[in-house]
């Protein structure tokens, strides 16, 4: 017996470029807002590390503080960003090359 499978239909560019531009701006903001919520979650972490750091000669703008007192939180804020933002991608892009759903156990 054969089963004949469905051809995936045509990926539809226009909701493509739309979700791609869509898609550069939340990696944008996993890199850029993510780091700097540290500060929200977290506040007295950040004071102690800022309280260590104390350079004249090299002197940072305000911005870049968040980023550079905590290389493992910014890391780990992107990376949790990116994540959950190529997992949301994976699947609207699945949904339209009509990749099934994995359900059940594989055996």
């Amino acid at each position: 017996m054969s089963t004949k499978s469905a051809a995936p239909a045509a990926m539809p560019l226009k909701d493509y470029f739309s979700s791609l531009s869509y898609l550069g701006l939340l990696l944008s903001s996993c890199v850029v807002v993510l780091p700097r919520s540290t500060a929200y979650f977290y506040p007295s972490i950040l004071d102690a590390q800022l309280a260590k750091r104390s350079s004249a000669d090299r002197p940072e703008h305000p911005f870049l503080t968040p980023f550079t007192a905590s290389a493992a939180g910014t890391t780990a804020w992107v990376a949790a960003g990116v994540a959950i933002t190529m997992v949301w991608w994976g699947s609207k892009v699945g949904k339209w090359w009509g990749v099934p759903k994995m359900t059940g156990s594989v055996s």
